[in-house]
């Protein structure tokens, strides 16, 4: 999930800085870098910014949950925060009580939610979605390199 995640926020630009003023290769604001064990200092040193990362979506993951319907949540919640996101959920599902709990759910009643999600988060999970999906199936889309993940440098 990392290197999708790393793509999506930075374009893997180990220290690019957000108009929000998120910085590194995860996007770690100031503030909230201390909750995953990252000094705010430390937002461009790539390695503990992934440590950070990990924590961060483990957490999401537990929130939200691992399975098909679930990850897509705390991958989106990855970008517009857990809170952002859970609240926009509930109002989903208050409105449209017999849909499922899902990031497609969230896309389904866009125009009910805040702006942010229609702004920025309806198109987070697409695209970390189209770039796990090229990056691993590198040869169907006429690149000539190995499935990003299998990697080992």
């Amino acid at each position: 999930i990392g290197l999708y995640l790393a793509m999506i926020e930075s374009e893997h630009c180990p220290c690019l800085e957000s108009p929000t003023h998120a910085l590194g290769l995860f996007q770690f604001l100031a503030s909230t870098a201390p909750d995953f064990g990252l000094d705010p200092k430390d937002r461009c040193n790539t390695e503990l910014a992934s440590k950070a990362a990990a924590k961060y979506m483990k957490q999401l993951s537990g929130r939200f949950g691992t399975g098909p319907l679930s990850m897509p949540l705390a991958i989106g919640s990855y970008n517009s925060g857990q809170g952002a996101l859970s609240k926009n959920l509930e109002t989903a599902l208050k409105e449209n009580g017999n849909q499922e709990r899902s990031f497609w759910t969230l896309v389904a009643n866009a125009d009910s939610l805040s702006k942010q999600f229609q702004v920025e988060n309806i198109k987070y999970v697409p695209k970390f979605y189209a770039a796990a999906i090229i990056g691993e199936n590198p040869q169907d889309f006429g690149l000539t390199i190995q499935p990003l993940s299998t990697y080992t440098n």
